[in-house]
């Protein structure tokens, strides 16, 4: 009885064993999922792959590894790959490899930055039975290619463009910077921007001038789960030399101009170059590591453009600013001839004229000791205002020319007067009227109070100058005819206001046929030896005036 229970148990097992946990195939070169009509011999289905990974990926190849797997007498590796247009297409096989211990397979003649999907299967052929187990799937991806031609491509004080070559099968390019610290040495590199798989360059703004920066460029792609970044691409640049800022004509000279300018960062040396205003080219006068430089090259009262820019030399290779240019001038002469006199606590001032000269600018010195600028005119000859009397007043004198907005001085001519009350030994109390011939100006004082002032065309300059002296006026009428002749001209006009002051016939009035006043007309174009004043001044005058008020012309 116990041998019959025996013989039943072994078939029940041995049933169990041809029937449970296996599929059979027909070949090894079928459909994985063709199988065979079981046999009644004992058959093992081989384990199911396990640790399937990718190793060793480059943008090219990759290298497959497994566990080995019980019963396989062989493994089978298929692919899936990624086209051109994103798509993985179907499985193909594309290794067999014998031998359980067979469990690494490198797959070479791969794209860059492509997906790749791999199933691997155990394999078993024993006795013409062959058995296949389920697969095991592995999903991986080549690395991105470089990007090649990254450069430069443009650069500007406070920028660089970085310019590169697309990168196909990217899903964005990661932008790294590394910039100099206070000691000159780079710093690591920071992911400053990540720029979308369509751009081809970046503009990197809010830069140092005359600065190098280096950069890094890795290209990633990231699909189904998968990411990968490419090798990275490195440059160097720098961006450009600033122009040397504030160019100006510091000091200058008859004989000399000295130029100044501020630092351009990253500049080694500044390279000046000079021409004649108007005519020439620049001829290059100096390379210098300074930021002033005096010209000696030059003449009086004559006009130079210049123009600089900053350069600098790293590993052989050279680096210029752009320019900046300056039009300027050597200055005139200084004033000679410089006579002062007072009057009624007024300094007046004359010189010879300067050749060249826009104007002159006269200082006064004040109690602190620094001269402030009192007045400019255009004309050899300056009145200050009042000031006290008895008190000696320091004076200079400058000539300048006028140089693209900037006054380009001569040397100051220094000079001292002291202020009288007086004119001519006397002192006018009240109301009175001044005439400056020298600057053709009117002056009216009421109750000892300037009134008005106003510029006036005296006599002309020569025999018909208006006489100087203490006078008065003589006469007062409104209107007035004036008839005379001189030289063999005469006149006769009718004028609104008239106050004559000297017994040969000298006035103040208007003169409404003249278009201007002031200035140097009075010197070809003077009057008979009369004021002219504007209509609406003398009006003003006229009705302040009284028989006997003192009349002062100097």
């Amino acid at each position: 009885m116990k041998k019959l229970i025996s013989v039943i148990l072994a078939v029940v097992i041995l049933a169990t064993v041809v029937t449970v946990g296996f599929t059979v195939f027909a070949t090894e070169g079928s459909d994985p999922t063709e199988t065979t009509q079981p046999t009644d011999q004992t058959v093992y289905t081989p384990a199911k792959v396990k640790g399937l990974k990718a190793s060793d990926i480059t943008t090219t190849s990759l290298s497959l590894s497994w566990k080995q797997s019980t019963y396989a007498t062989k493994y089978l590796v298929y692919r899936a790959s990624e086209g051109d247009n994103g798509t993985v297409g179907d499985y193909k096989k594309i290794a067999s490899l014998p031998g359980i211990a067979n469990t690494g397979y490198t797959d070479n003649s791969l794209k860059a930055g492509r997906i790749y999907k791999y199933q691997v299967y155990s394999y078993r052929n024993k006795n013409g039975t062959i058995t296949k187990s389920e697969p095991t799937s592995l999903v991986t991806m080549t690395y991105p290619s470089a990007v090649s031609n990254l450069k430069i491509k443009a650069k500007s004080v406070s920028s660089l463009t970085l310019g590169w070559s697309k990168v196909t099968k990217s899903s964005q390019y990661l932008i790294y910077k590394s910039s100099k610290d206070s000691k000159g040495v780079y710093g690591d590199y920071k992911l400053i921007a990540r720029a979308s798989s369509s751009k081809t360059s970046y503009k990197d703004s809010k830069l140092t001038s005359g600065t190098f920066y280096k950069y890094r460029l890795v290209v990633k792609r990231t699909k189904e789960g998968v990411t990968r970044k490419s090798d990275a691409a490195d440059v160097k640049g720098m961006t450009k030399l600033s122009a040397p800022k504030n160019f100006r004509n510091k000091k200058a000279t008859s004989k000399s101009i000295t130029l100044a300018w501020s630092k351009s960062t990253g500049a080694k040396k500044y390279m000046l170059y000079r021409k004649p205003a108007g005519n020439g080219s620049y001829k290059k006068i100096k390379t210098t590591n300074k930021t002033s430089y005096k010209d000696n090259g030059v003449s009086s009262g004559a006009n130079y453009t210049y123009r600089i820019r900053a350069y600098t030399k790293v590993a052989g290779k050279s680096y210029y600013s752009d320019y900046s240019k300056l039009s300027t001038s050597t200055a005139v002469v200084s004033v000679k001839g410089v006579k002062a006199k007072s009057y009624l606590r007024r300094a007046l001032f004359t010189w010879s004229r300067v050749n060249g000269a826009s104007g002159y600018d006269v200082f006064m010195k004040a109690s602190n000791g620094s001269y402030k600028l009192k007045g400019t005119t255009s004309y050899p000859r300056f009145l200050s205002g009042k000031l006290k009397s008895g008190k000696v007043y320091s004076f200079s004198i400058k000539a300048f020319k006028n140089v693209s907005g900037q006054k380009v001085y001569g040397t100051a001519k220094y000079v001292k007067v002291k202020i009288k009350a007086t004119a001519y030994g006397k002192k006018p109390k009240g109301t009175w009227v001044e005439v400056c011939t020298e600057t053709q100006t009117l002056y009216m004082y009421v109750k000892n109070k300037l009134y008005l002032s106003t510029p006036v065309v005296t006599g002309n300059y020569g025999a018909l100058a208006t006489t100087p002296g203490y006078h008065h006026v003589l006469s007062k009428q409104s209107p007035s005819r004036l008839r005379g002749s001189y030289g063999g001209s005469s006149w006769d006009v009718t004028v609104n206001y008239w106050l004559g002051f000297t017994g040969d016939g000298q006035g103040i009035h208007d003169s409404t046929w003249r278009g201007a006043y002031g200035g140097e007309i009075y010197k070809g174009d003077g009057s008979h030896g009369c004021v002219n004043t504007p209509l609406d001044k003398v009006a003003k005058v006229y009705s302040k005036a009284y028989i006997g008020m003192p009349v002062i012309v100097y």
